[in-house]
């Protein structure tokens, strides 16, 4: 008697679905009650059935989640935590920065990998894991979804080295940046930017760094919001320590330095005026931006690269064609009537 009457109450707590076995595109049809979840042994102390669920490849993978495509155990163990407590969990949530080229001004070249040759670059375009862009006499704006920009300065060289949220990470080669992001400090979101003599956290809003290939200096900044931890590096690449930087100031760094030491917003400030247009633009793209179907963006990028899908594909010139023979008819200087044969 006591094996059925505990039968009929699980049957009674547990009902069964209706509904087909989900797919990999699901975690659960429903969320599960707080009542059902005490009575889940398992799951009281947050532990999860093995076999985490799969995150969408395609976009996800190219635009730069890692090189791995698919959550981690304890991402997925994370998100399906998330689901069954709240039942609000949306897994197509896009796991990377849908990252775009949104201005450009002057001279502006792009590439999409290491190995490739540089294109010019006139206007919008998606803006992949690996790619870089390269300013001359030009400048470059690019949005990370509707929640940042990030401003390329004249004569720099920028790459996007990972887009995923939790971990961004771009690479100043030499030059300068300054960028606006909002809500920055959420503890899920991860960026970094690194220049040859320094790795910059950033756990703020508003920054700017810029790097000298003349002096192998890089000097980092914060403004009215935010904080930035940085770490220069010696002349191996080794980390000499940590040092935040808070509102309105700013920290140089070059490999041979000894003391570091951070001080009042001055060099810096000449970023100013690039942040104040980059809020005021971040507050019109909120009603405004919508994610770029995956057509248009290769049609945008073929536009640059001149080869649609092919990521990281170097664009060779076409090869020139041989002239022709031919013969052209040339007035001689010293007999205007007789004809020169040109062979």
């Amino acid at each position: 008697m006591k094996i059925l009457s505990t039968l009929a109450l699980a049957a009674v707590l547990f009902p069964p679905m209706a509904r087909p076995h989900p797919g990999p595109e699901h975690v659960h049809d429903g969320p599960i009650t707080a009542e059902q979840m005490k009575m889940l042994p398992g799951l009281m102390n947050g532990k999860v059935p093995e076999g985490p669920p799969r995150l969408k490849t395609g976009d996800a993978a190219r635009q730069g989640f890692g090189n791995k495509g698919t959550a981690s155990d304890e991402g997925g163990a994370k998100m399906l935590r998330e689901k069954m407590t709240t039942g609000s969990y949306n897994q197509n949530q896009p796991a990377v920065w849908e990252a775009r080229v949104r201005r450009v001004s002057g001279e502006v070249m792009a590439r999409a990998s290491e190995e490739a040759a540089w294109s010019a670059l006139k206007g919008e375009m998606p803006l992949y894991a690996g790619d870089s862009v390269k300013t001359e006499n030009g400048t470059a704006e690019i949005s990370l979804d509707a929640k940042g920009l990030i401003t390329v300065d004249r004569n720099s060289e920028f790459k996007a080295v990972s887009l995923g949220k939790g971990e961004t990470a771009f690479t100043l080669k030499f030059g300068g940046m300054a960028a606006k992001i909002q809500h920055f400090l959420d503890d899920k979101l991860s960026l970094q930017v690194l220049t040859p003599s320094a790795v910059c956290v950033v756990r703020g809003t508003e920054f700017a760094v810029e790097y000298s290939r003349l002096n192998k200096t890089t000097v980092a900044a914060v403004f009215d919001e935010g904080g930035v931890a940085a770490s220069p590096l010696n002349a191996a690449g080794e980390k000499q320590g940590e040092f935040p930087l808070g509102k309105n100031s700013e920290l140089a760094m070059a490999p041979d330095q000894k003391r570091f030491k951070t001080v009042p917003l001055s060099r810096m400030g000449r970023y100013r005026s690039a942040i104040a247009g980059m809020k005021k633009r971040l507050a019109l793209m909120a009603g405004t931006w919508a994610p770029m179907p995956a057509e248009r963006k290769e049609a945008l990028r073929a536009r640059v690269f001149g080869n649609p899908g092919a990521v990281g594909t170097k664009i060779e010139p076409a090869p020139a064609r041989k002239p022709r023979r031919s013969r052209a008819k040339k007035k001689s200087s010293g007999d205007a009537g007789s004809p020169l044969i040109l062979r």
